[in-house]
């Protein structure tokens, strides 16, 4: 019971990590070219978040930003 519980925890944080990397290098290019769209740049921005594990870019209307 005792070395289960260390490849539990060795096992999630590896999935965490490989999930938000994942993230970060499919997202990244869709929501620069979204934003760059003629007619979609006029009502959204992009926005980076920054994390531990690195920089992430959404392409997010502007209704929804506090600006």
């Amino acid at each position: 019971m005792l070395k289960a519980i260390p490849a539990l925890t060795f096992g999630v944080a590896i999935g965490l990590l490989g999930t938000s990397a994942m993230q970060k290098w499919l997202v990244n290019p869709q929501a620069i070219a979204t934003c760059n769209k003629p007619g979609i740049s006029d009502t959204h921005r992009l926005v980076t978040l920054t994390s531990v594990v690195g920089d992430t870019k959404y392409c997010i209307h502007t209704r929804y930003l506090a600006n």
